[in-house]
């Protein structure tokens, strides 16, 4: 048994200390760099080694891509919260008061119970209406809140979206 692990200690030694062998080239030349194609116009110029677009404000503005769109969708989803908010604050109100609250009406309720819909509405993210009829929009998002255009708005029914073209029919009828 001693011999068998003396044995199998010995065939590792000797299978793990290679020496590198002296004929190693040192004249080898260096490997040449890959030529890199000349931007073309209108086109953007990537790095190829790393897919790095190293001229990437060719054309138009973009909309910021899929960070932006992220951002776009956090944004949208605090608003739909908010407006759930804002507009169980509103058909409270009604209830309670049996009409509809006026713009300093909800001015007061919102810095008291809503702090987060109230700095939506001072920095015009929001627009509350003070619409004086519960058929009418109560509120709505002053930019459109996904890639479609919807804007966001407070009726009766709900939050719900819909186009400017449509937003803007509904507040004639206000």
């Amino acid at each position: 048994m001693r011999k068998l692990i003396v044995l199998g200690v010995l065939l590792a030694l000797v299978a793990g200390c290679k020496k590198p062998s002296a004929n190693v080239a040192v004249n080898n030349p260096p490997p040449q760099p890959m030529p890199q194609p000349q931007p073309q116009p209108n086109q953007p110029n990537v790095h190829a080694p790393t897919g790095v677009v190293t001229n990437p404000n060719l054309g138009g503005g973009g909309g910021g891509g899929a960070a932006m769109a992220v951002k776009k969708a956090a944004k949208r989803a605090a608003n739909q919260n908010d407006l759930n908010q804002l507009r169980t604050l509103i058909a409270t109100y009604e209830t309670e008061n049996n009409k509809m609250p006026t713009k300093d009406e909800m001015a007061k309720n919102l810095q008291k119970d809503a702090p987060n819909v109230y700095k939506l509405w001072t920095d015009e993210v929001i627009v509350i209406t003070g619409a004086q009829k519960r058929e009418s929009v109560w509120a709505y998002t002053v930019q459109d809140q996904s890639t479609a255009g919807y804007h966001l708005v407070i009726t009766n029914n709900g939050v719900e979206r819909m186009t400017p073209q449509e937003l803007n029919q509904r507040l004639k009828g206000n």
